[in-house]
């Protein structure tokens, strides 16, 4: 095991900007020399659409989810988060 941090987190209801929330949200990262080096965050938007925030090393970040508007404030809330 290298030495940093890794992180498996489940939580139930993560409310964000303008009242949005991301719901039954599943979060796995890795910090090497304090920076974020893989991320996978995953859970259902408003009206049980799926969101995902992916990064991993060598390719570049994404998020998905099935409305524009909603992708975009739930891909910042999660940068909040971390």
């Amino acid at each position: 095991m290298r030495p940093g941090l890794d992180l498996r987190a489940e939580i139930d209801t993560v409310v964000g900007y303008n009242d949005g929330a991301l719901r039954n949200v599943k979060v796995w990262l890795q910090k090497r020399n304090n920076k974020l080096t893989a991320l996978d965050a995953r859970g259902v938007l408003e009206g049980n659409k799926a969101f995902a925030a992916v990064l991993r090393p060598g390719a570049r970040a994404s998020a998905a989810a099935a409305g524009r508007g909603q992708r975009c404030r739930a891909a910042v809330q999660v940068g909040r988060v971390l």
